[in-house]
Parts: structure tokens; sequence; C-alpha cells
């Protein structure tokens, strides 16, 4: 008796990644028992004989491309079919966006982490193509973002060159405002600001980093416009401070000079510049001083203004006709400017420091700074 040599008539699947994990059956007829699968040239390691018509086969790992399923029976017949099973890489897979959102304007640098990239791949986002991919490695894949029309959700969606695809989300923002008092672009306002304006004080000419409101020359008005919103960064940006805002930026900046005076020239020269404007604009004065309070004579409340022409620690002393002390107030610090009206003034309430009303009579206050001291007086009248 002679048999029949085996013949595959159709698998199912016909497809299958190269690292495997699959097995496929085998449809057709004369299997025998003990049978082996062999796919191209690596045989399957492990074939199971179902019936004389069907044998299932581990799908063994092997490279991209078409190859022929053989089945060889224990009699060594073979069957001659040209019946194929092909190989295909691996989907891709995305498992991680840096960063996970970017700017309307485009132009960022976005690393896509994942699995199974393939060199020659496509990037978009959404409809719009990406800009320079660059394959970095099976695991990490590059791409500039494009300009997009709005901000909102969009899918980064990896292709391979053999169409297989993955995606993952990405936002588009509004670009932040941009701090044009920022020269250096460090996202504040700060001293290093005002240093560059005053390293070109006087210059004139097109394209001048410290020439903030464009008219060709560096001067006093952009030395302001950067200490007038001193402190600023691209997350606290708002509308230009105004008014007593504007005043207390301006403070707050004349302040960080004085720190830094003593090391570098251009400090010194800017904080003159600043502190002379100030003055003339009477937002700080020439010289501290410690003006009449008001009311006076009073019962029971007075306040007492002062004006300091550097920032220090204030403190009011409050003595009677004998010179003992009855009454200390601790201020604490303050700016340079002027100290006039009741919400800036120091305010006694007409307490000795027993908590005490004090009787009437003529009393003595005497204000101190860090480098000023001056002394006054007051009547209260019951």
């Amino acid at each position: 008796y002679t048999s029949l040599a085996p013949v595959v008539a159709s698998i199912n699947p016909t497809t299958g990644i190269t690292t495997s994990g699959i097995s496929t059956t085998i449809n057709g007829e004369n299997f025998q028992d003990g049978a082996t699968v062999s796919f191209g040239n690596t045989k399957s390691k492990q074939v199971v004989f179902v019936s004389k018509t069907k044998l299932t086969a581990d799908v063994p790992i092997n490279e991209v491309g078409e190859v022929i399923i053989q089945v060889t029976n224990p009699d060594s017949q073979v069957s001659t079919q040209l019946v194929a099973f092909t190989y295909i890489l691996p989907e891709p897979t995305i498992s991680s966006l840096v960063p996970k959102s970017g700017q309307t304007t485009g132009g960022e640098t976005i690393m896509i982490r994942g699995d199974n990239f393939q060199n020659g791949a496509t990037i978009s986002f959404g409809k719009i193509g990406g800009i320079d991919v660059s394959f970095v490695s099976r695991q990490e894949i590059a791409v500039i973002s494009p300009k997009a029309e709005e901000a909102g959700l969009v899918n980064i969606i990896v292709k391979n060159p053999d169409d297989q695809s993955a995606s993952i989300e990405f936002i588009y923002k509004e670009p932040k405002p941009q701090l044009i008092w920022d020269i250096n672009q460090d996202k504040t306002v700060d001293i290093f600001d005002l240093v560059i304006v005053a390293g070109q004080f006087g210059k004139e000419g097109e394209s001048l980093t410290g020439d903030i409101d464009k008219n060709d020359i560096v001067d006093i008005f952009d030395l302001v416009q950067i200490a007038s919103h001193f402190g600023t960064t691209t997350e606290s940006l708002a509308a230009p401070p105004i008014g007593d805002n504007r005043i207390a930026y301006l403070r707050n900046a004349l302040t960080e000079l004085k720190v830094w005076e003593k090391s570098d020239p251009d400090v010194i020269f800017a904080t003159k510049l600043l502190r002379d404007w100030m003055v003339a604009n009477g937002d700080i004065p020439m010289v501290a001083k410690l003006l009449p309070n008001y009311p006076n004579p009073f019962n029971p409340e007075t306040w007492i203004p002062y004006q300091i022409a550097d920032a220090s620690t204030i403190k009011l002393s409050i003595f009677d006709v004998t010179g003992s002390q009855i009454r200390q107030i601790e201020v604490g610090y303050r700016q340079a400017g002027i100290y006039e009206n009741q919400s800036d003034a120091i305010y006694w309430d007409g307490r000795n420091k027993f908590g005490e009303p004090v009787t009437s009579g003529v009393y003595f206050y005497m204000l101190q700074t860090d480098d000023f001291s001056a002394t006054r007086k007051m009547i209260v009248l019951k």
C-alpha cells in the first residue's frame, strides 16, 4: 500500500507578526499523526494532529515576508502546494509623549515613546503632517509640532511604512503672552533686565534690546517701563499696573537695585536713573522726613505721616514730658516713599504699652529708620 502525499488547501490565519505567539490551522488532505509543519525554512515547534484533514501548528519566529507552508508526513511524503503565510512587523504602540501639550504656534520638539516604530514612519497631528520626523530607535521617535489653526485636542498618529499605525492625544494651547519687559527672556522681569537697559542707556538705533517702546533710543522711559513691571512673570502676567500699584512696582525695583548696586557699575547707573526719575515724579522723596501728626491736638487717636528716601525698617517711639517711653510701635520694613495718607501713616490709638488711655498733655514721638531719626511734639487734649 502506497500512502498519498499530504495536500495543503488553506490556512487560518494567513498572517502574523514576526515575533509570533500565535498558532494557525492547516486544512487539507492526507495528513498523518506525527506530521511536521515548516514555515519556509523554519519548523514549527508544536504540531497537533486533529484529523486527516486538519492540523494546528504554532507559528515560529521569522523575518518579515511571505513563506510557503509545507507539511511533511512521517513517511517522508511532502506537500507541494504553494499556500503562503505572511509575516508582518508588530503594530506600533505609543506609551507616552514629552511634552503632552504645546502651543498653537508649533515649532516644539515632541518625543514619542512606545514600541515597534519603524524607520520611515510618518507622523501627523490630526490632518497636519509633523515636521522633521526623526527615527531614534524602535522605542522612540521625535517630531517637530506644526502650527495649528486653533487650540484643542488632536490625535498624533504614527504610521509605519507597512501602514500599521498608533495614536495618542495631544493638546494644542494658545501661546502665553510675551513679556516685552523681560529682555533676557528668563520669564521674570527682574534686576537683570534693568541692568541691560542701563548698559544700553543713551544708545540709538534699531533692534536695541533695551528699547522697550521701540523709538530707536534707550532712555529713561524704557527703564521706567521695566521697573513698572518689576517682578512680573509669564504666569502672573496681567494688565500693566497703574496708579498706586505702579508705584509699588517702582519701589520694589529701586530696593532690588540698591541691594546689588555695589557689584556692578551698570546697577549703580540704573539705580541713579530710576531714583532721580522717581524723585522728579514725586514718587519718592529726596530725603527722609518726619511730618506733623494729624489731628493735633487730638483725642483719642492720631496719624503720624513720614517719608523715607531709602527702603528701611521703621519704628516709632512715644515719650511723655519726663522722657519716659510709654509706647513703641514696630512698623516693620517699608520701601522708599511718602507715607502720608491714613492708610499709610503710622496710627496711634492714644494708649500706652499697657493698653491704658494716656492723660492729657504734651508727648513726643520719635521716628527711627536704618539711617535716620527725628522727633516731633504732639498734644493729647481731653
